[in-house]
């Protein structure tokens, strides 16, 4: 790996996950392939989150003051993510520019760490059980089993997704150590956990055909859906502060104000759900 790739410096490395060859052309940060496995591999479907692990078990992430592991799509996902509904939407004013970003860390050396979007305060979990149905229960279960006492029902106030965060090696050693590498550790070795996570996650994008042979399986697990929402539970646990990449005026009336309304969103998306399922599968 050539942590010397266009879009990172000496204070920040980013990783870009690609699957095939062709989705590592056009990346910002440095590109690696993730291929498939020979066998099935549990841990596979963890996606960015077990790439996440392994580097940070093999030391990689101590090349730099911080360090990140996204997929191909960052970039684009991150302008996307801009006409989205909330509370998903990032709100953030600032325009990603790897340049910019780069000065704003090396300003920023003593955050713990520092997200690349900007959400509105709520309950990830909560609204993620709307989107992904089972996935609360199954990550209750998965946090007893590594001995993790967390509220997932928390309005959490910097929420994360996507892995679009980078974070010093302190930080990243605690989080995987205490977290991450339990949880894919759990699932890995347990089958009841592996059924648990296999079920239909309702995600609206087909299912690749090669996972789908090589797993049997259909439709997109929970296995990455659960892991890219663990940091907002380490965050919490650890009151660990957010930085976010963000040079506008202050956000705080147009972040406080959806906590406010969630009481009546949430219960609104959730009826909404199983409709926009069906249209999703009968356009």
């Amino acid at each position: 790996m050539n942590p010397r790739s266009p879009g990172n410096t000496a204070s920040l490395r980013i990783v870009q996950i690609g699957y095939l060859d062709e989705q590592l052309g056009d990346c910002t940060y440095e590109p690696l392939l993730n291929p498939l496995p020979p066998q099935p591999d549990e841990s596979y479907l963890f996606f960015e989150s077990r790439v996440l692990a392994d580097l940070v078990a093999r030391g990689e992430h101590r090349s730099a003051r911080h360090f990140g592991v996204v997929s191909h799509q960052f970039t684009q996902k991150l302008a996307n993510s801009r006409k989205w509904r909330l509370p998903l939407r990032n709100v953030g004013r600032t325009t990603f520019d790897a340049a910019r970003f780069a000065e704003f860390v090396a300003k920023h050396e003593d955050a713990p760490l520092i997200a690349l979007a900007r959400a509105v305060p709520h309950s990830v979990f909560g609204f993620a059980e709307i989107m992904h149905p089972g996935l609360l229960d199954a990550t209750k279960t998965l946090l007893n089993r590594i001995g993790v006492v967390a509220n997932l029902h928390v309005q959490n106030q910097t929420p994360i997704y996507f892995n679009y965060f980078v974070a010093q090696p302190e930080l990243l050693d605690d989080y995987v150590g205490r977290i991450l590498q339990p949880v894919i550790d759990a699932v890995a070795n347990d089958a009841d956990l592996q059924r648990l996570l296999r079920c239909d996650s309702h995600y609206n994008r087909p299912w690749p055909a090669a996972l789908a042979q090589l797993y049997g399986l259909r439709q997109y697990p929970l296995h990455a859906f659960i892991a890219e929402r663990l940091i907002n539970v380490y965050v919490e646990l650890t009151q660990t502060p957010v930085v976010y990449f963000d040079e506008s005026p202050d956000l705080a009336w147009p972040l406080s104000w959806y906590r406010h309304v969630e009481r009546i969103h949430r219960p609104l998306v959730k009826l909404a759900m199983p409709w926009m399922r069906l249209l999703r599968r009968h356009p």
